[in-house]
């Protein structure tokens, strides 16, 4: 394979996206998140994007659990600006894990509205931002009483429904790198300064290759960058591009395609693959071109 003489980042004119410093992470998957309301109070604050399905859950009276004068208590859910999911559903995280609900199951133990048995329960969040609310009633049911229960204080969990990551805005064209050999990494320069994201953000994008010929070439990969503040770049190391070419260092252009945007709050919920930012249409090439091989002089007779 010849050497290579210049290696060349330009970003396709219609970019519109980010930058990743050293701080910036190449992951191979997603981050799974555990999601669990903070310390009980009687009022809580959480924030959500919109369009996004969150799992919320309820600890039942410690007494009322434990003693043995009475059966699983039942819950009043209700939910404004919002809607309780009360049939089964399925979802999928931007972790790529899938989760399946099922029905949730209705008591008959008096009071006014509908009980029912489950503790955890999912929700759907509207499209638009604003605010919302999950409020949860526990009934308790004797065992051995002829009333039909008592109602306990009603907790309330106050949602903010925010908007999902903006897509950035290029920073500056990219220039020549590299020069006569090839360069170790890569820089991506991107902005996110003007941009509405919780940090840290993650970043799916397609690295691709097409050889001397812009014949497509290799196998395409997909990667995940973690980005931690609004000044990071992103640093594409060579090896990234060996993998996709099959080769080290081989002449020709590697593509970047971006692909979806989660920031820390969007990422969190269950259907986290479907509410995700599109950032398809940003795309960034870079060319490495082979030192030029001039053919011998030759004299031309005359006549």
């Amino acid at each position: 394979m010849k050497k290579v003489n210049l290696i060349k980042i330009t970003a396709v004119v219609s970019l519109a996206l980010m930058s990743v410093f050293s701080k910036a992470q190449v992951i191979s998957s997603l981050p799974t998140y555990d999601v669990k309301l903070p310390a009980d109070t009687s009022s809580l604050k959480d924030t959500v994007s919109v369009g996004s399905i969150m799992p919320y859950w309820v600890g039942t009276d410690p007494i009322i659990r434990n003693s043995s004068f009475f059966n699983a208590s039942g819950f009043l859910w209700t939910v404004t600006n919002s809607t309780l999911n009360t049939s089964a559903l399925t979802a999928t995280s931007a972790a790529g894990a899938s989760t399946t609900t099922t029905s949730l199951t209705t008591l008959s133990i008096g009071g006014t509205g509908t009980y029912y048995s489950d503790t955890l329960v999912y929700v759907t969040f509207p499209s638009t931002t604003g605010s919302s609310k999950v409020s949860t009633l526990e009934r308790s049911v004797p065992k051995y009483s002829a009333t039909a229960g008592c109602d306990g204080s009603q907790r309330d969990l106050d949602v903010n429904v925010i908007a999902l990551p903006t897509v950035p805005t290029i920073a500056d064209a990219d220039t020549a790198q590299g020069g006569c050999s090839a360069a170790t990494s890569y820089t991506l320069n991107f902005n996110f300064s003007s941009s509405t994201v919780k940090f840290p953000l993650y970043l799916g994008f397609t690295l691709s290759y097409h050889n001397i010929n812009n014949v497509a070439s290799g196998t395409p990969k997909t990667y995940y960058y973690k980005i931690t503040s609004a000044s990071d770049k992103i640093i594409l190391a060579s090896t990234y591009l060996d993998a996709v070419s099959g080769g080290s260092s081989l002449e020709g252009r590697y593509t970047v395609a971006l692909g979806n945007l989660w920031d820390r709050i969007s990422i969190r919920a269950i259907n986290g693959n479907a509410i995700a930012t599109d950032a398809s249409a940003l795309k960034a090439s870079i060319y490495i071109y082979p030192t030029p091989s001039t053919q011998r002089i030759k004299h031309i007779k005359t006549l």
